[in-house]
């Protein structure tokens, strides 16, 4: 069975992927070998992205720090920048939890020593008699 180039019909051998008359790529679907790397100067930016996040906005850093991580597993890149941004973004949302919550607590320590209340008992004077 013969191939043909779909852009200039010339005929090709079955194993060829570019076209020797007009130079373009034959098969766009063409199925590759799980074992071999496609691209091996990919790189995982969402990795990247996440481990610098970490450092500026936490909660944003933990999220592309999660995506990099799992797009690691496609392109085998990013994986210990991803694994860090997680650890990183997961204890400064840790430590600003706590210190939200020490905020509060002082913050309504400081209210109840402030002598205001709600239960005023002190002096009333009627100065119309």
């Amino acid at each position: 069975m013969a191939k043909f180039c779909h852009n200039c019909g010339n005929e090709v051998v079955e194993e060829a992927v570019i076209c020797p008359k007009c130079g373009v790529l034959l098969s766009q679907n063409r199925q590759v070998n799980n074992n071999v790397q496609t691209n091996s100067n990919a790189s995982n930016g969402m990795a990247v992205a996440g481990f610098i996040l970490s450092f500026l906005l936490p909660l944003l850093g933990l999220i592309f720090s999660i995506i990099g991580i799992n797009k690691s597993k496609e392109t085998n890149t990013g994986r210990g920048l991803s694994i860090a941004g997680i650890i990183i973004s997961s204890i400064e949302l840790i430590i600003a939890l706590i210190a939200s919550i020490f905020v509060i607590l002082v913050a309504s320590e400081v209210a109840d020593n402030t002598g205001y209340s709600s239960n005023y008992s002190g002096y009333y004077y009627n100065y119309y008699d």
